[in-house]
């Protein structure tokens, strides 16, 4: 192995971190703690190194782990590194108190071409061979590797901001989101900071966001640590920047902004409530919220099924908060936990947000009337 390009692949950025600890839901103690939980790695086209990753048997049951290397889902296919990757041992027991590294070899080709290139370690764990009174543990921890690679060129990392808004929380408090994309050809790591004030007080109060990732040609939503008090009712400035995070490099990328006004009287209606029926579980509900203020509304939405007595049947929520960004319609839906009964329903969509709240309901019947008869979902929707 080359020891001056194992030297840049490992000594650039590694994500040490807290380990991440995940609680197997057996009978027993069996804890499992990995270190690092994500491995940020940079290489130029030809290079080669060797990382590790510790895994630590916490608990009092003993377990066997297979280090496995997979694409990672979120990356496109054309930047999979994966075939890159190789991991040793292939098994490996881990008594209780006991450590095992895991090696991490990669070796990028020659002719790599800059840019992002991404992989993920599954470490499954499982029964020990001949540990017929040790308690079972299936499972699977995934280890994100992003691999940063300079070839035909320098690495490129252009953060664009798509939307920023700021929003009244489920809680009736002021916050914001902001939608950044990456337009470069390399993963970005940025943090966001939003300085709020009126035309007396520019700069009145701020907020940071939390820090993420940012993948080449993908989005994602930055959004406040904690929310603010709605202290004036007049018009309010808000200003940001997206700035590298300490997860990369100060130089990274140049920091960009926007800037927005508002008043904060967030207001919100629920429209295009409807429903169809899937096969394989409950019916799918769905609704879209209409945000008509210069402010969004982050709300708490909900849809419940209601029987021709006025009886609740079932319901559910979203599985991620929905975001009602300023004037514009958001899909919002959930699918009910099981399938309902032939008959004649209501499905009700609430949306609250501090004190406010809006809900409409529809009409609909699981076979029976044609008119009101749920579509199977994807076939015969309107």
């Amino acid at each position: 192995m080359n020891a001056r390009i194992a030297r840049v692949l490992v000594a650039l950025t590694i994500a040490t971190g807290a380990a991440t600890s995940v609680a197997a839901p057996v009978v027993g103690a069996t804890r499992i703690a990995i270190a690092p939980s994500f491995l940020r790695l940079a290489a130029a086209a030809g290079g080669s190194g060797t990382v590790t990753i510790a895994v630590h048997n916490t608990g009092d049951e003993p377990f066997t782990i297979e280090p496995l290397v997979d694409a990672y889902g979120d990356a496109p296919a054309d930047r999979s590194a994966a075939a890159w990757i190789a991991v040793s041992p292939a098994l490996a027991d881990v008594a209780p108190g006991g450590s095992v590294e895991v090696a991490v070899t990669i070796a990028v080709p020659a002719d790599a071409t800059t840019g992002g290139w991404y992989a993920s370690i599954g470490i499954a764990t499982g029964r020990p061979d001949g540990a017929a009174d040790a308690t079972a543990i299936r499972g699977r921890i995934v280890v994100p590797v992003w691999l940063a690679v300079t070839g035909d060129g320098p690495v490129t990392r252009v953060p664009v901001v798509e939307r920023f808004a700021a929003v009244i929380e489920p809680d009736g408090r002021l916050g914001f989101r902001a939608l950044i994309r990456d337009d470069g050809d390399t993963h970005l790591f940025a943090t966001a900071h939003v300085t709020v004030g009126t035309a007396e007080q520019p700069a009145a109060a701020t907020w940071d966001a939390v820090s993420h990732g940012v993948l080449p040609g993908q989005s994602v939503v930055f959004a406040n640590r904690e929310t603010l008090p709605v202290w004036a009712t007049g018009e309010l400035a808000a200003s940001l920047v997206v700035a590298p995070s300490d997860a990369g490099e100060a130089t990274d990328f140049v920091p960009v902004g926007a800037s927005t006004a508002f008043v904060p009287d967030g207001s919100l209606d629920v429209t295009d409530l409807g429903a169809c029926e899937n096969l394989d579980r409950g019916p799918t509900m769905r609704a879209s919220l209409v945000a008509t203020g210069s402010i969004g509304v982050v709300p708490a939405v909900r849809f419940d099924v209601f029987d021709v007595g006025g009886r609740i049947v079932d319901g559910a929520a979203p599985l991620a908060g929905p975001i009602a960004w300023p004037g514009t319609t958001e899909p919002v839906m959930a699918d009910l936990p099981r399938r309902l009964e032939s008959g004649a329903y209501t499905l009700r969509v609430t949306a609250t947000w501090g004190t406010e709240a809006v809900a409409h309901d529809v009409p609909f019947s699981i076979g029976g009337d044609p008119a009101t008869a749920l579509p199977v979902c994807g076939i015969g929707e309107g």
